[in-house]
């Protein structure tokens, strides 16, 4: 374990990066922020690739005196000891958490690096050969040294100390190229099917991907079962596909961001061109209303995955196509004919932004509405620009599939990919470019032509990045809702009816009738509209684009809701407008359970066995509250020791004994002690599982049994006959557990605590007199899902969890 037997007081500095960091760690889960200009375009808008390897294992800081915040945000991608420049890569230094540390980050210029150049594959080697003859240590000869353009010069490198081997230092990859969308609707059913690719995150234990991989949607054909917006499921392509599948995944992963977070976090897959461009590819094949469609498909989930064999010009492609269910937390009704909900009405970004800054509020229904309207750059892109303009960062920007083909598609990013060594930079880089032009390939042709932008006030836009910097550098955006263009018409609006269910009649849902025609019913927030046809008030015939006159009507006065720092008006469909109050702090609170990464032995004591003892030992160390004047601990001296834990010492099965004590406890009610505990034990179980279970062999001696005549004669006097012990091979399946389980509770006041930190919190300690061997974080998985029924536990005076409990394994890669 390295980071987590700390205080609560240490663990403050460590606090921001704890809970910004989802369940279930990816390679590059951290607080980073993207603002390169090296990832694109090429100038003559021919496919290029971009690669960047950032570390957290070679920091920088200045050489002496502090370094302000704007200036170090400042030093951000800037060369480092003219490294790299006027070739096709260099070494930059990226931002830290910490305001006045940079760490160390080699880029590969998407914007002359040009895809089947082969000069992808020979500027990682190139950068693996400047990494091996850089001394990158505290001891170098000279460890001083300049960043480009910096205001805080000279930098000194203080990570890692000297006799580190560069080549076991670990780097997270991401790649930048242009990709059609439909590579990214393969994409999205490969992470959603746990299949491995080069451009998606490692396959880990149990066949799964870390988290932020499952909160990736793949919309499928089984996603326009009830044909929204008149979209059969025989008609969607693979292209529309894509496109919803970026855009549901982002709409149900909006949240609220704190600083240094970014929507990208929500995906894997970040779209560097903005949403309004990327939608003008299928905007000829999706009529009515986008967002109405959205809160449709928002009423699927994936369930699993089916493999459709399609034979292309280029190669055989084993086509995913991930079944669907519906997602009940947005939608009720059935596959065939869902209903739709409120919650994505009332789904939003926030950006919680530092004490100098207002809150930035961006309701997903404006963001969509804006994107179909036409707004460039989208919502969510201006939004980000207040944090880390990578969602739609760069712009209108697209360039042509590789080869001959002058289709111009949309640039992504791809991020939390497999870690790597600089031995496996250049076959990485290779494996990338590989994937990049395998799709290129099978998605030449022209599937649909890009629709041209008519207004030329947006075609100077370059992939340079956005100059607005981060709301915490002292600089301000101002978020408007995207408006909603109306098209005017003549026509006048059909004559519609609405024909309700009727089974009995073999009518299975409801639908419109408009002038002889069916359509299928709108969204239910037309229900502010009078009378029996509101869901059938199209103003113009569908095909053709149908705007819906709505009138809002205030049922009530406003309220002040502080504890999530919102004004909000009750109107109808349960459809509240709010408003953020500026300078005010959600009262939220939060937990993080913390896993040790050093394995001790637990034998064969896994499972609830193990949770019952780790748990009834805690409770005996750490008594219930009885008194209100100070805050109650658990003993930090006694110890709860377990004896007769099998374990095998050359070759010999022996039995040892497994302590468990509390090295730091603090706790005010017996129900957050309770719930403490039963998270620890938690961790403690789902971590002897899988990877940390092996089968160990020892040798052990068998006698023959005694007859009834060895025992007479023994009664005689005379020698038993017996054979010699016969040395045979036993097995037997034992466990390691982390060494560690840590759990905090952060009540909603903490960000406004003179010290804020955990207020109540509880260290848990396992020790077994003998333990080794390796250990894996893939249990994750597993303890996050149990962590969520401890949950509703963690809940004081009615109090919610912020974003519900983060477990973190630390050393996890």
């Amino acid at each position: 374990m390295y980071l987590f037997s700390i205080s609560p007081s240490q663990a403050l500095a460590f606090l921001p990066f704890f809970l910004s960091l989802p369940i279930g760690l990816c390679a590059d889960d951290g607080p980073d922020l993207e603002t390169s200009t090296s990832n694109g375009p090429t100038s003559d808008t021919s496919a290029g690739i971009g690669v960047q390897f950032n570390t957290d294992d070679i920091l920088f800081r200045r050489g002496s005196g502090d370094c302000h915040e704007q200036s170090t945000f400042a030093s951000q991608k800037k060369i480092v000891a003219r490294r790299g420049p006027g070739q096709s890569w260099t070494l930059t230094a990226d931002t830290q958490k910490d305001a006045d540390v940079l760490d160390a980050e080699y880029i590969i210029d998407g914007r002359v690096v040009k895809i089947g150049s082969g000069d992808a594959g020979k500027a990682a080697a190139a950068i693996a050969t400047d990494l091996a003859a850089w001394d990158s240590s505290t001891k170098k000869n000279r460890n001083s040294f300049n960043i480009d353009q910096s205001t805080c010069n000279r930098w000194t490198i203080t990570t890692p100390d000297a006799g580190k081997d560069f080549e076991d230092i670990h780097w997270s990859p991401s790649v930048t190229a242009p990709l059609p969308l439909e590579a990214i609707s393969d994409l999205f059913a490969k992470n959603t099917a746990n299949q491995a690719h080069a451009l998606l995150p490692e396959v880990k234990g149990r066949g799964m991907r870390c988290h932020v991989s499952r909160w990736m949607i793949s919309v499928t054909k089984d996603f326009f079962q009830s044909s929204p917006n008149g979209i059969s499921s025989t008609v969607a392509k693979d292209d529309v596909l894509g496109f919803f599948s970026l855009l549901i995944s982002y709409a149900k992963a909006a949240r609220s961001f704190n600083v240094d977070e970014s929507p990208k976090m929500s995906t894997t897959i970040i779209p560097r061109t903005d949403f309004t461009t990327i939608f003008a590819q299928v905007k000829g094949a999706v009529p009515g209303d986008l967002y109405d469609l959205v809160k449709v498909l928002a009423c699927y989930k994936n369930n699993g995955t089916n493999v459709v064999y399609v034979v292309n010009t280029y190669l055989e492609i084993a086509k995913l196509t991930c079944t669907s269910s519906i997602d009940t937390a947005y939608c009720g009704g059935t596959v065939q004919a869902p209903v739709t909900g409120t919650k994505m009405d009332k789904q939003s970004f926030n950006f919680n932004s530092s004490s100098d800054c207002q809150p930035q509020s961006l309701r997903v229904s404006d963001w969509i509405r804006g994107i179909q309207g036409g707004t460039v750059p989208d919502g969510l892109t201006t939004l980000d620009k207040l944090m880390d303009s990578s969602v739609g960062g760069l712009g209108t920007a697209s360039e042509n599939l590789h080869g001959t083909s002058t289709r111009a598609v949309p640039l992504f990013e791809f991020r939390n990919l497999q870690n790597a060594k600089s031995g496996d930079f250049e076959s990485r880089v290779k494996a990338y470019e590989q994937a990049v032009i395998a799709y290129h390939n099978a998605h030449s042709n022209v599937h649909r032509q890009l629709v041209k932008r008519a207004d030329a006030k947006y075609s100077r836009i370059k992939r340079a990045g956005s100059n607005a910097k981060a709301c915490a550098r002292k600089t301000s955006a101002t978020i408007t809702s995207a408006p909603v263009t109306s098209t005017p018409t003549s026509t006048p609006a059909p004559s519609c009816k609405l024909q309700k269910a009727d089974p009995d009649s073999g009518i299975k849902g409801p639908f419109c009738v408009c002038e002889s025609s069916t359509f299928p019913i709108l969204s239910s927030n037309l229900a502010t509209a009078t009378g029996p046809d509101a869901s059938c008030a199209y103003s113009t015939m569908p095909g053709r684009t149908a705007v819906v006159k709505i009138t809002t009507t205030s049922l009530g006065p406003a309220t002040t809701n502080m504890a999530i720092c919102q004004v909000c008006t009750p109107q109808g469909v349960n459809q509240d407008s709010c408003t953020t109050i500026p300078n005010c702090a959600p009262e939220k609170a939060a937990v993080t359970v913390q896993a040790g990464t050093k394995p001790v032995h637990v034998g064969t004591l896994t499972g609830t066995a193990l949770y019952s003892t780790v748990s009834s030992a805690l409770e005996s160390l750490c008594p219930t509250v009885s008194q209100t004047t100070s805050m109650t601990k658990c003993s930090e001296t006694d110890t709860v020791s377990i004896e007769k834990i099998p374990y095998v010492d050359q070759d010999t099965l022996e039995h040892g004994k497994l302590d468990i004590t509390v090295k730091a406890s603090e706790y005010n009610v017996t129900s957050l002690r309770d719930a403490m505990i039963h998270s620890a034990a938690l961790t403690a179980q789902h971590s002897a599982t899988g990877k940390n279970c092996y089968d160990a062999n020892y040798q052990s001696y068998s006698y023959k049994k005694r007859s009834i005549l060895d025992w007479i004669r023994e009664s005689t006097g005379l020698k038993a006959a017996r054979d010699k012990p016969l040395l045979q091979s036993e097995k037997i399946n034992i466990c390691n557990a982390g060494d560690f389980a840590g759990v905090q509770y952060f009540s909603k006041f903490w960000r406004t605590a003179a010290q804020p930190g955990a207020t109540d919190y509880l260290d848990a300690n396992l020790a077994f007199e003998k333990s080794g061997g390796d250990f894996a974080c893939d249990f994750l998985t597993d303890l996050m899902d149990a962590l969520v029924i401890v949950a509703p536990e963690f809940a004081e005076e009615n109090v919610v969890l912020g974003e519900n409990i983060k477990a973190i394994c630390d050393g996890s890669e």
